[in-house]
């Protein structure tokens, strides 16, 4: 069995100061095995940079990174899902992939201290997001259907999505194949955790990892001012009411699911 912590969006220093805070505080209660962070949002709230990722690998002893949409807002992710040991996995239907970088693009597979092997996959949504992406659905059948993935027993999925339904539906259809499915991207926890076809850990949206006094991240009052005036003026993230959203997991080695946990603490330490 595999116990896997899962953490929601990390949105920029507030969300990597509640990480550090939580993480000291989860692993003292849980057994953690496998550490996964979606860090699409890790760097000022819009990608990840070097210095970012060293942080989460490095200090934090992340194991897995996914992105998300804002996967290419800092161009030195090329040169990070290049390096021999990355964690990085891009989105398989991110439009704009480097020509050349394949590895990372959609899926990785890792091997756990215990000589276990997984797989973790990641898509965008296509529901009220870039028209042009390619379908998710199809997207993921395209990787499972990967020879290589296929010998894999322990798959999870990280779904990139606006729409709670999209995700809803990808949880679903991939139940029976996949392990864990979460959903990322819409930055508000859902609490619908629960074992699809008693096999796949599923949640429609793991929620942010960041401050709550805001709008989905970002600080308030700049964020109703773009709604107000049309304008695009500079996002900053919150750093008020801290939470660390995640998602905890055992898996079996067969690949089935038989336990599933939300976790959400409130934090103080956003500076």
């Amino acid at each position: 069995m595999i116990n896997f912590l899962v953490i929601g969006d990390v949105i920029g220093r507030p969300g990597r100061n509640i990480l550090t805070e939580g993480l000291s505080i989860l692993r003292s209660q849980k057994k953690i095995d496998i550490l996964l962070v979606n860090g699409e949002n890790v760097a000022g709230g819009f990608g990840i940079t070097r210095k970012t990722y060293s942080y989460l690998v490095d200090k934090l002893g992340v194991d897995v990174i996914t992105l998300g949409n804002h996967w290419h807002d800092k161009p030195e992710v090329d040169e990070l899902t290049s390096l021999e040991d990355s964690r990085l996995v891009v989105p398989y239907n991110a439009k704009g992939i480097k020509e050349g970088v394949s590895a990372g693009v959609g899926y990785r597979i890792f091997t756990t201290r215990q000589g276990l092997q997984y797989v973790v996959m990641n898509v965008l949504g296509k529901v009220f997001m870039n028209p042009e992406t390619r379908s998710p659905f199809e997207s993921v059948e395209l990787m499972l259907q990967d020879p290589v993935v296929q010998k894999v027993a322990i798959k999870l999925l990280d779904v990139h999505a606006e729409a709670t339904s999209e995700k809803q539906g990808m949880g679903f259809y991939f139940a029976s194949r996949c392990s864990i499915i979460y959903g990322t991207h819409s930055h508000v926890p859902t609490s619908d955790e629960r074992i699809l076809e008693d096999h796949a850990g599923f949640i429609t949206d793991i929620g942010m990892t960041g401050g709550y006094d805001s709008v989905i991240g970002m600080k308030k009052s700049r964020a109703i001012e773009r709604m107000l005036s049309g304008t695009h003026n500079k996002l900053e993230p919150s750093k008020k009411d801290g939470w660390l959203c995640a998602l905890y997991c055992s898996v079996e080695e067969d690949g089935r699911c038989s336990k599933i946990e939300r976790i959400q603490m409130r934090l103080s330490n956003l500076q």
